[in-house]
């Protein structure tokens, strides 16, 4: 408490600094002396303050901090401590490396852990890698090879071997836990003190509790260990002695109480008090098991039942962490098997915690861990133990072995198989026998894609398998959809084979289609997969020329049947891809088209006529006049949407028309509507005017309900809570740029207002198809466990285009511009260069490169130093804020560089790129220079993504090792993964090609043009997209694709490389 009392302080103190320097930078009347004499003072004061706040040194706050358990604190000094020194990277002495890997450690952060271990210039020393194998989840064997040479070279060092014990414990090896320790005291009773506590817990996990009774015996009577108290409580639960179990119960929480009253005393407390609060859940939980079995009752079973029930729910908020679960499932297991009955040898419970820990451990990459629990599982239960056994396996890499699946397999196929000894089943035993078919089931599907993925049967015997499954799973919508994908993967390479004109090979077509719509029918867990696939499929195939009537009459009719079986809120998902074909060549499949069209806009017509205004006004005749002609079969379908539909194409044109309003005589900055645009004012203020929904984020983006919706629901809510527009605010603030974009603030039904964004003379459909890829993204990192728990996304806002040349976008509060923080930051340092200082040293384009990397590194760089990370510490006053948004600036802008690089995302300047000040994410805005345009420009861009050394400087002492490469690698590997969802979204360009694309050389398009458009252009960069993401280099398409962490290092080589960014064009300003 008193180290926290001095951190307030300090804390309290460095506010006041910087409050003051700031207050004090603005200049004050020079002709007022009293203004003059508080100036001086202040200053000296400011002076003062400094100088003592100076010789407070940072590496014994960052020590102190540490000892606390603060280790957000701890690691912010730690980095102050290594900026103030005179490298101006991470130390490369002994002692700074492993106080920086014993805080990413504290931190539960293996990404900064094996980052710091790369950037290591010598061998790491044994302790390191010891510290490093632990943290990172590397095999049990990697950690005791270098514990056992470091205990051979100091024996008598028991900080070794109690690490070597509390290792083997965390990967399950308690049985060895127990022998050395019991070795080790026998040969030095001495080390009884500092040893037993290991045997305590040891024995309790393995729920021996005789001799868990034997060690308490043996131990102090005053030990505060955590362990030790759980094991005296649960040997009081089993001699059900509730008196001692309330009397050891007061000192462990007393004990847990001054950790969190010294966390509550800062901001942030609660991430630092959060594993006091864990183990205050944990006694919690004890005390209701002790509870249930002091208390006699019969109906314990069912007591049971809810308990677990409820112990289920809570684990489910937790942390996603091992740290943090791990410890709650050991309890658990211990708990349950003291609450089972005597009569019952084995607890079910217990086993199904067992396999969750062996879930757990497997998911974090400790497989010997999760081999530990398997095995204590046994196979009470063998479906669960099989399916879970065969995920091991797979997680192994053993899956080239077939016939451990074989048997697996069969196990589990004899434990689902009822049971004939007895003429009638209890409820109970009817519910297990259930349980253990299910899973049957779920094991024969994983089998079945076990072998596909491994390609290890013939096709024949594949399909079978498949076959099988199905009848076994026959309203499952996994297996419809992983058959649906492997009839996919078999007509693919038929057409790309020898068979290509055997028109008899279509019919897997059909195939395709008809289980990709059966997925559908029975969940929306893969529907970002196989609807746009199946979409794709139809639209192609019915375009292609040359194929049999008959066939195309098939595919035609499965989707018709799934236009009559699936839900509007589904196809909505979709809706761009089917507006992007609404000039398919093929009378027939257009109204096919146009009826799906209708039922999404009979529906949602709030969502959908925001994605179709920009066709209605498209400059292509023939795609205009197919819109109108689905809006015209709306209203007959459903006349309430005729006044709708006249009132939102109304607005959409005084929208066009405020996008292109003509201000440039205006010399303010902020303009009345009342005044410059009278027509809208009114038409907002009309009190019959039609609901039109606020095109905001939240309510553009599909709610996919989670569970099966019955056929005859009609409609489900797409949106939580609907805005609609209730009228606009008077003043119009008009942006100091070239197109003067206008922010305009609309009023919601809410009572909340929403900015808007106007924007002419842009063709925003590039920045709306970009919204939708990293829509598509965030869901596909929020599927994937590794980018799930690093909270790995992409800040994403809606872009409205209202026709081919204007459009509106959300606004995004918060955020301020990399150039304009940066520019602050140098001004207050006296560094700024003026205008005329930088276009002196701007080179002409072909300047010979070591001319422009003298003038980067002497002249640029110099008076550029960088500075970023002083705003994180500016904004972010509290180390526990500091080092979040630090994760998230770091994570957010892997992500986008990602993401930035596949599409060819260019004109990555520092007004591009926004950061939030309320939690450090990096927002990218402006898309106008995707797919690789960039490298057309007269200074060609060479860099894949903005990472300049104010960049690197803001993530912190590791640079961009460890998180930032981490996120890196994960990011692009799941869009690897998803790379055929990813990409429908993209070939929507190859028929809606942008404006840009489709001006002739020396003219304007033809805005008579009719038909469908397969642009060329759009499909070269899809291709190259495509090439992308299977691992080949932008600027290297020609050799062998990179493996994921080979393709983002060079990248980042790229990115970073000095040739490079010395030949940027001045105004993206690579030195800043």
């Amino acid at each position: 408490m008193c180290a926290q009392t001095t951190f307030t302080l300090l804390d309290h103190l460095n506010k006041w600094m910087r409050y003051n320097k700031t207050l004090h930078s603005v200049s004050l009347d020079a002709s007022n002396p009293t203004s003059k004499a508080v100036k001086s003072i202040t200053e000296h004061n400011i002076s003062l303050l400094g100088s003592f706040l100076s010789r407070v040194p940072q590496h014994v706050l960052s020590i102190t901090s540490f000892n606390c358990g603060a280790y957000t604190r701890s690691l912010f000094h730690h980095e102050q401590h290594i900026k103030s020194s005179s490298s101006s990277s991470l130390p490369s002495s002994s002692s700074s490396s492993s106080s920086s890997l014993k805080l990413y450690i504290a931190l539960d952060e293996p990404d900064g852990v094996a980052g710091l271990m790369s950037m290591q210039d010598s061998h790491p020393s044994l302790t390191q890698q010891i510290l490093a194998y632990e943290s990172v989840g590397k095999l049990l064997s990697d950690a005791s090879t270098c514990y056992d040479r470091a205990i051979q070279m100091e024996p008598n060092n028991m900080k070794l071997r109690m690490g070597h014990l509390r290792n083997k414990i965390q990967h399950g090896e308690l049985n060895s836990v127990l022998s050395l320790t019991n070795g080790m005291i026998g040969e030095d009773s001495s080390r009884l003190k500092e040893l037993n506590r290991f045997r305590v817990e040891a024995s309790w996990k393995l729920g021996h509790w005789d001799l868990l009774e034997q060690y308490l015996d043996t131990e102090d009577k005053t030990s505060t260990d955590w362990n030790v108290g759980l094991g005296k409580l649960l040997m009081a639960v089993k001699s059900k002695d509730a008196q001692s179990f309330h009397h050891s119960m007061t000192p462990l929480r007393l004990n847990l109480i001054i950790p969190l009253s010294a966390a509550s005393m800062e901001v942030g407390s609660y991430s630092r008090g959060y594993e006091s609060v864990v183990r205050l859940h944990m006694l919690n939980e004890l005390e209701e098991a002790a509870a249930y079995i002091f208390k006699s009752d019969k109906r314990k079973t069912k007591r049971e039942d809810q308990l677990v029930q409820t112990w289920t729910a809570r684990l489910e908020i937790c942390q996603p962490s091992y740290r943090t679960v791990s410890p709650i499932l050991d309890l658990r297991r211990a708990m349950l098997s003291l609450m089972r009955d005597k009569k019952d040898k084995k607890s079910s419970k217990t086993e199904v915690t067992s396999l969750s820990a062996s879930s757990l451990s497997s998911s974090y990459g400790l497989m010997q861990t999760a081999h530990s629990c398997l095995l204590s599982a046994g196979n009470h239960h063998k479906a669960d133990f099989c399916m879970e056994m065969a995920s091991w396996l797979w997680d192994r890499s053993h899956h080239h072995n077939n016939h451990n699946f074989n048997i697996i397999f069969s196990t589990s196929a004899s434990s689902s198989v009822p049971s004939t000894t007895s003429t009638s089943s209890s409820q109970h035993q009817l519910h297990h026998q259930s349980h253990h078919h299910n899973n049957h089931k779920q094991l024969l599907l994983q089998l079945t894609r076990y072998s596909d993925e491994t390609s290890s049967l013939e096709v024949h015997n594949l399909l079978q398998m498949f076959k099988e499954a199905k009848e076994l799973n026959q309203k499952s919508e996994e297996i419809f959809f992983y058959m649906g994908k492997f009839y996919d993967k078999l007509q693919t390479n038929i057409i790309e084979g020898d068979n290509k004109k055997d028109v008899e090979d279509k019919r897997w077509l059909v195939f395709v289609g008809f289980d990709f719509m059966q997925s559908l029918t029975f969940g929306n867990h893969f529907i970002y997969q196989s609807l746009p696939r199946l979409l794709t499929l139809w639209l192609d195939f019915t375009a292609e020329a040359g194929n049999s009537e008959e066939n195309i009459d098939k595919i035609n009719k499965a989707v018709n049947t799934a236009r009559s079986r699936l839900s509007s809120f589904q196809l909505l998902v979709v809706l761009p891809q089917l507006i992007s074909r609404i000039c398919h060549t093929r009378i027939d499949v257009f109204n096919l088209l146009k009826d799906i069209v209708v039922k999404v806009l009979r529906d949602y017509p709030q969502q959908a006529m925001w994605l179709m205004v920009a066709v209605s006004k498209s400059s292509y005749q023939v795609r205009s006049r197919k819109c109108q002609e689905i809006f015209n079969k709306a209203r007959s379908v459903k006349p309430e949407l005729t006044k709708f539909l006249h009132d939102s194409t109304k607005f959409a044109d005084f929208l066009i028309e405020l996008c292109n309003k003509d201000l440039k005589e205006t010399s303010s900055t902020t303009v009345n509507i009342s005044h410059i645009f009278k027509p809208l004012f009114r038409f907002l203020s009309d009190k019959d005017l039609s609901q039109i929904l606020m095109p905001l984020e939240s309510q553009m983006t599909p709610v996919l309900p989670n569970v099966q919706i019955p056929e005859s629901a009609d409609q489900v809510q797409c949106t939580r809570n609907a805005v609609y527009i209730a009228g606009i605010e008077d003043y119009v603030d008009v942006l100091v740029s070239l197109q003067k974009p206008k922010k305009v603030t609309f009023r919601g039904s809410d009572g909340k207002k929403y900015v808007m964004l106007c924007k002419p003379k842009d063709d925003l459909r590039k920045d709306a198809r970009l919204m939708e890829f990293t829509g598509i993204v965030n869901r596909c990192l929020k599927k994937n466990f590794n980018s799930r728990r690093r909270n790995l996304h992409i800040r994403t806002f809606t872009v409205t285009p209202l026709d081919e040349d204007c459009g509106m976008l959300e606004w995004v509060p918060n955020t301020t511009g990399l150039r304009p923080i940066l520019l602050k930051l140098y001004k207050e340092k006296g560094l700024y260069m003026s205008g005329k200082e930088l276009k002196l040293l701007q080179t002409a384009p072909k300047e010979i490169i070591e001319k422009k990397l003298m003038i980067f590194k002497e002249k640029l760089l110099t008076r550029h130093p960088p500075v970023f990370s002083e705003w994180f510490v500016k904004t972010f006053t509290d180390p526990a804020s500091w080092y979040s948004a630090r994760l998230s600036y770091c994570r957010t802008t892997a992500v986008m560089s990602m993401v930035g690089y596949i599409l060819g995302l260019g004109d990555r300047h520092g007004e591009n790129i926004l950061f939030d000040s309320t939690c450090g994410d990096c927002v990218h805005v402006d898309f106008s220079c995707l797919f690789n345009k960039g490298e057309q420009f007269d200074y060609p861009e060479l860099v894949p993504f903005r990472l300049t050394h104010n960049m690197i400087d803001a993530m912190g002492a590791l640079g961009y090792e460890g998180i930032f490469r981490k996120s890196c690698e994960v990011t692009m590997r799941v869009m690897r993964e998803e790379m055929d969802s990813l990409m429908s979204v993209l070939k929507t360009f190859i028929f809606d090609p942008l404006v840009e694309w489709k001006k002739p050389a020396g003219g304007r398009n033809n805005p008579k043009e009719t038909g469908e458009i397969r642009n060329e252009q759009a499909q070269t960069h899809v291709n190259n997209i495509e090439n992308r993401l299977r691992g080949s280099l932008k600027s290297k398409m020609i050799g062998f694709p990179l493996s994921v962490e080979g393709q983002v290092s060079s990248l980042i080589k790229e990115a970073t490389d000095e040739k490079n960014l010395c030949q940027m064009y001045f105004g993206w300003a690579a030195y800043m």
